[in-house]
């Protein structure tokens, strides 16, 4: 009585052993999928990457258009600093000539002194002929009156001539004024002319640091691809560690079970387990010497790194 009893209870036993052989498997197969899903994200971060470098690609010609433009406005700079120093020559000049002009005004203001003082002469000497000759006044009156006429306009005369000083005087004034203002415009020039060289040694300065976060931008998208890579590589040692645990399972069961109707679960299993290795370990060796590749890639980017960052200390020095 006790024989069929056992046996009821391994029979219990055998089916609840492979109720839970199942949803191992099912376990397996939600694996699988993560994985999957993981694959697929790692190939769209990828796609992103390549978008940035793009992104970085344009920023560059951008930035050389840039450069292009600071150039053109540093010559127009030199070419107004050019006109400027022409303009204050042509001033000098004009200011020479206004000095010339003031001399010439001078001399002529003593020779109208001198005309004014020969005209008192005269106007004496026509009294003391009119004292000595009193006879010849009748005649003389016309003389004496055209004279006064004569003696009035010269007076006249030289006030306009104080006058003419007078204003040569204030464009002297104004010569004067002239110079100043435009050596003041002279110095307002070369200030502007050490603001534009400090601009463009400022754009230069941009345009280093500009490369500077191209270059960075490229290294980004190498370890980014090489992260990538090694989520991809991670993803297919999954795959190989599950069609190993496949098939260990699938024999496990076999040797304990037994061949039977449940031996076909197991070879399935165990097929299920040798695919999903062969193809973790293809794909594994293709992502093996991508990785030795970008292994190689980031190592050249690393030296060129402590190389311009010998040579900036080396500047700095």
């Amino acid at each position: 009585m006790t024989r069929p009893n056992e046996s009821v209870d391994g029979k219990d036993k055998t089916g609840d052993l492979r109720h839970a052989v199942l949803k191992l498997v099912d376990l397996a197969r939600e694996g699988n999928t993560l994985t999957t899903n993981l694959v697929n994200l790692a190939d769209k971060r990828t796609d992103s990457s390549n978008r940035q470098t793009e992104l970085a690609i344009n920023l560059v010609a951008l930035a050389g258009k840039r450069n292009e433009l600071s150039n053109r406005r540093t010559e127009l700079t030199m070419n107004l600093v050019d006109l400027a120093g022409k303009r204050n020559e042509m001033s000098n000049r004009r200011t020479e000539a206004a000095d010339k002009r003031t001399a010439l005004s001078e001399e002529r203001t003593e020779l109208s002194k001198e005309q004014t003082r020969l005209s008192a002469r005269t106007s004496q000497l026509a009294e003391v002929r009119t004292t000595l000759s009193e006879e010849r006044t009748k005649l003389v009156k016309d003389q004496t009156r055209l004279s006064v006429k004569s003696t009035e306009l010269a007076e006249h005369r030289t006030r306009l001539s104080e006058k003419r000083t007078e204003l040569a005087e204030f464009r002297v004034d104004l010569a004067k004024e002239r110079t100043s203002l435009a050596k003041d415009r002279t110095s307002f020039a070369n200030v502007r002319t050490e603001l534009a060289r400090t601009r463009n040694v400022l754009s230069e300065k941009r345009t280093d640091l500009a490369q500077e976060r191209n270059d960075l931008a490229t290294e980004r998208t190498t370890l980014s691809s090489y992260r990538s890579l090694l989520a991809k590589g991670r993803t297919e040692l999954a795959f190989i560690r599950t069609g190993l645990a496949f098939i260990t399972l699938g024999g496990a069961l076999m040797r304990f079970f037994g061949m039977g109707l449940w031996s076909i679960l197991d070879v399935s299993l165990m097929a299920l387990g040798v695919i999903s290795t062969i193809y973790g370990l293809r794909r594994f060796m293709i992502t093996t010497k991508y990785e030795r590749r970008l292994e190689r890639r980031v190592d050249h980017l690393l030296i060129l790194e402590m190389e311009s960052a010998a040579t900036e200390d080396s500047f700095r020095k």
